[in-house]
C-alpha cells in the first residue's frame, strides 16, 4: 500500500516533526526511548519477530494495524489505525452509512472513529493515551481487541447479507 500511515495532526500539519518543541511537551511525555521499548514488548507480546518502528504496519492476528505517537497540548497519545480492508463495491452506499452513523454516535476518537482511507479501505483510528507506564502486554491485548473488532465488522457490516459460500 502506497504511504506510511499519518496522523491527523501529522497529516495537516500543526506539527512539522512529531516531536514538538519543549515548550509545548508535557512534564510526562514518553521519550522515545521508552516508546522505543514499548514497541520491542509489543512485538515480543504479539509474536513478531522483527521491532516495529513509528508507522510500520503491524499484522495482528491477520489484520493490518498502524501506529504513530504524537504530542500536542493535550498530553501524549497513540493513534491506532486498524484497517477493516477494501469496501465491497455491492455493499458500499449501506458501508459508508454505517460508517457516518456509527462516528455520530462515538463522538470522540478516544471512542473510535470510522474512516476512509485514500486506499478506499475502511479504517478505524483510535486515540489512545500514552504514558511511561504503559505496558506492552496491555497494548497488545488493546491490539488484539481492535483486530477482533475489524473482524466482526468485516462480517457484520461488509458482508451483511450475502451468503457464505
Amino acid at each position: 500500500m502506497a504511504g506510511a500511515f499519518q496522523s491527523p495532526m501529522q497529516k495537516y500539519g500543526r506539527f512539522r516533526e512529531n516531536e514538538p518543541s519543549a515548550a509545548t511537551r508535557p512534564l510526562s511525555a514518553m521519550n522515545v526511548d521508552t516508546y522505543r521499548l514499548l514497541l520491542a514488548d509489543l512485538c515480543r507480546e504479539l509474536g513478531l519477530a522483527e521491532v516495529a518502528r513509528e508507522g510500520d504496519r503491524l499484522l495482528v492476528e491477520g489484520t493490518e494495524i498502524t501506529l504513530s505517537r504524537e504530542v500536542d497540548a493535550q498530553g501524549e497519545h497513540l493513534w491506532i489505525c486498524v484497517d477493516f480492508g477494501a469496501v465491497p463495491p455491492p455493499h458500499a452506499h449501506r458501508v459508508y452509512r454505517t460508517m457516518l452513523e456509527t462516528n455520530l454516535r462515538a463522538g470522540a476518537p478516544e471512542a473510535g472513529l470510522l474512516t476512509l482511507q485514500s486506499s478506499g479501505h475502511a479504517a478505524l483510528l483510535v486515540r489512545h493515551p500514552l504514558t511511561p507506564s504503559l505496558p506492552g502486554d496491555l497494548l497488545a491485548e488493546v491490539l488484539v481487541r481492535y483486530s477482533a473488532v475489524a473482524k466482526r465488522w468485516v462480517m457484520d457490516v461488509c458482508h451483511a447479507g450475502k451468503n457464505p459460500s
